[in-house]
């Protein structure tokens, strides 16, 4: 739904620009009807363009298999604009054969949206539908050129007085058009709630569009009139949204996730999920300016796992990682939510204690070994024990004060394990075995 409000809102300020645009067009209707096609022949080789390029990384999606008849359809919209009247760079035609190429490039775009929805969990054939997209297209527009098309396959009427544009061959094309958009649209219906619904949504609005655009098309009966410049006008903004559905939802959130993913495994212990070293001492500089600055306490902890090494030679390393994860559970539980718990490397971690005051830091520190002591982990039913040292903040380097609690971890190791050692503001020491 929020992405519908903000499309809408979109629109709403392009209809606002359409007024003007359209009085600009009733003056200078070529200017703006080359600016149209230009917009559009840019959008679908930018479609196909990011379709083949993603090929190399994603398979099997929309994107993939939508970019080679965006491509056909570009080409033919080109050579649209090439003989459209007012224009006439490709000499030697009559009116009809630029309706002929719209009607073309209109049927490429809407085979092209059905086909790639109905068919978007394919990995194969990329190669083989750009060929069948851009020879039926080549084809089509040889054919056109030729002159030599029957009288009953024109699409544009030679008497306008009829009040329809096109023939009854043209309409029938139409129709066709509208009809495989409205089967565009039911496939949609079907298509899986995930993490391209922004995409999809953006596809709603792009059909619909593009549906009213040929509608509109079927009663232009003026070249340069309010129903040719509707359908161009409804096309652009297809074309806007179908920008945003391909650019924005299937390249730019893609990227951002990929390298937000790629941040946080660059701060994020693979094994247990805590946070590495490197953003814990990212963490302790902050952590130790605001404190500094602001007076708020802070304290380190600093913790291993007694004989560790036995634990690996004992039962593997397997099992070692099993201890690793089901210890690092059971710290995040036992410690508040605003602490910042880091795998330091090894069996060792880290716990920053931000705003926390000494009896709060102690009461925690007793909770916390406690758990140790009555914990079993793994299958194999591990007992262990942890040794550590907890400091308050001084004033101090962070690297000296990851120095004092190292201290007090060797001296809990000496004395005998199963002891975490907390220094006081004062220096004295508290804490030992349970």
């Amino acid at each position: 739904m929020k992405n519908w409000k903000r499309d809408l809102l979109l629109l709403l300020s392009l209809l606002l620009v359409g007024i003007p645009l359209y009085v600009f067009s009733v003056f200078y209707f070529e200017i703006y009807h080359v600016a149209i096609e230009f917009v559009a022949v840019l959008v679908g080789l930018l479609i196909f363009t990011v379709s083949a390029l993603s090929r190399k990384f994603v398979k099997g999606t929309f994107l993939t298999q939508l970019g080679p008849g965006f491509l056909a359809a570009s080409l033919v919209t080109f050579l649209h604009l090439l003989t459209y009247e007012g224009i006439d760079l490709i000499p030697g035609h009559d009116a009809n054969l630029p309706t002929q190429l719209w009607v073309l490039q209109s049927l490429l775009l809407a085979v092209s949206v059905f086909v790639s929805i109905l068919n978007r969990r394919s990995q194969d054939g990329h190669y083989w539908r750009m060929g069948a997209y851009l020879g039926l297209g080549l084809a089509a527009v040889l054919v056109a050129f030729s002159g030599v098309l029957p009288a009953f396959v024109t699409v544009r009427t030679a008497d306008v007085s009829v009040g329809l544009g096109l023939t009854l061959f043209g309409l029938s094309f139409e129709y066709l058009i509208a009809f495989l958009y409205l089967c565009a649209m039911a496939l949609l219906r079907l298509w899986k709630r995930g993490s391209d619904d922004a995409m999809r949504e953006s596809m709603y609005g792009t059909i619909v569009l593009f549906i009213l655009a040929e509608v509109f098309f079927t009663f232009t009966n003026d070249p340069n009139g309010i129903f040719a410049f509707s359908a161009h006008f409804l096309r652009l903004l297809g074309f806007v949204l179908l920008y945003r559905s391909v650019v924005v939802e299937g390249i730019q959130k893609p990227y951002r996730s990929i390298f937000n993913e790629l941040n946080d495994l660059s701060q994020t212990d693979g094994l247990t999920g805590l946070f590495n070293h490197r953003h814990f001492m990212e963490s302790l500089s902050r952590a130790c300016e605001t404190s500094k600055r602001t007076g708020r306490s802070l304290s380190l902890l600093v913790f291993d796992i007694d004989r560790f090494k036995n634990i690996n030679d004992t039962y593997g390393h397997t099992i070692g990682d099993k201890v690793l994860q089901e210890v690092a559970v059971l710290v995040k539980e036992h410690v508040r939510a605003s602490d910042i718990v880091c795998r330091q490397g090894g069996d060792e971690f880290s716990v920053l204690m931000v705003d926390c005051p000494q009896d709060s830091t102690e009461r925690i520190i007793d909770r916390f070994r406690k758990t140790f002591l009555l914990a079993t982990l793994t299958e194999e039913g591990i007992r262990l024990t942890v040794s550590g040292g907890l400091v308050p903040y001084r004033g101090e380097d962070p690297i000296d004060l990851v120095t004092r609690a190292d201290r007090l971890l060797y001296s809990a190791k000496n004395d005998g394990r199963n002891r975490i050692y907390v220094a006081s503001e004062n220096g004295t020491l508290s804490g030992g075995t349970e």
